[in-house]
């Protein structure tokens, strides 16, 4: 009788979550968060831009403009 060795099995890919950037040849493709970041990106720029882009205020611009765009997802 043949010597039976359990054979390890190949493990599972995990799931790339929605909001991963993955390259593609040179460019980047975002899913469909895309809308949303780019729309939070933009006000977040705005928002640096009328304060003159001083510096260390860059994660309250971001903050500010994720929950300013909750508030306008919801309406």
């Amino acid at each position: 009788m043949a010597n039976l060795k359990a054979q390890p099995t190949a493990a599972k890919p995990k799931a790339i979550p929605k909001s991963t950037v993955v390259a593609n040849d040179e460019h980047l493709t975002l899913d469909a968060n895309d809308d949303r970041l780019a729309w939070i990106a933009k006000t977040a720029y705005f928002k640096a831009e009328a304060r003159g882009f001083a510096p260390g205020q860059a994660l309250e611009d971001w903050l500010a403009a994720e929950a300013e765009f909750g508030t306008r997802a919801v309406h």
